[in-house]
């Protein structure tokens, strides 16, 4: 189920709770439907009394949309630290933390998530990260990467070429398409056309 329609509504009401909307799925465990919200707290502590203020928040709004016509449940949570990261907005909220992507060539990166815009991102990756990552001692291996869904962006230059995006280490002080400086002399810019598949990642 598509909730495209709903996303700016519902980020508009928890916005005065100091949280950004993640994500919205619609699960069915046995005969029960959940409507699953997922959200980050500003100050990235999202506790247990936010989550209820969220969905005590929401509730209202979805009874009035009416957009799931058959009985549900809501659920409200955290995304989790591991998390699936299957479109720009999910990219966009997850800056300064670390992530691996699976590429379409079949290449692999990991390193910080320095920048996201509509284009694509920017990871300041350390040495050797093409190719077969270096996981850096977190076995990441039983956390599902999900389903990329990054086909409503379109990025300048996505011509399938991934050796050509992986090969645009910016030298430290460099500027981005916009201007912005990018920390790190192994800032790598991918479009999201060269993204398979993409996760954040848990360091001890």
């Amino acid at each position: 189920m598509d909730f495209t329609s709903i996303q700016d509504d519902i980020e508009s009401i928890i916005a005065p709770l100091s949280c950004k909307l993640y994500d919205i799925s619609l699960l069915r465990e046995n005969d029960t439907q959940i409507l699953r919200i997922s959200i980050m707290a500003d100050d990235g502590n999202t506790t247990l009394d936010i989550c209820q203020a969220v969905s005590e928040a929401v509730s209202p709004f979805l009874d009035v949309k009416d957009v799931i016509k058959d009985a549900y449940t809501l659920e409200v949570s955290s995304p989790g630290i591991e998390r699936a990261l299957k479109n720009p907005r999910h990219f966009m909220l997850s800056i300064g933390e670390r992530v691996s992507m699976k590429l379409v060539d079949k290449s692999e990166i990991e390193g910080a998530l320095i920048k996201a815009d509509e284009n694509g991102v920017w990871v300041e990756a350390g040495k050797g990260s093409f190719g077969s990552a270096d996981s850096g001692g977190v076995d990441s291996s039983g956390v599902d990467f999900g389903s990329a869904d990054f086909g409503a962006s379109e990025s300048s230059g996505a011509g399938g070429d991934t050796s050509s995006a992986k090969s645009s280490a910016l030298d430290s002080g460099a500027s981005d398409s916009s201007g912005d400086k990018l920390a790190g002399a192994n800032a790598v810019f991918i479009p999201y056309s060269d993204i398979r598949r993409a996760k954040t990642i848990f360091e001890w």
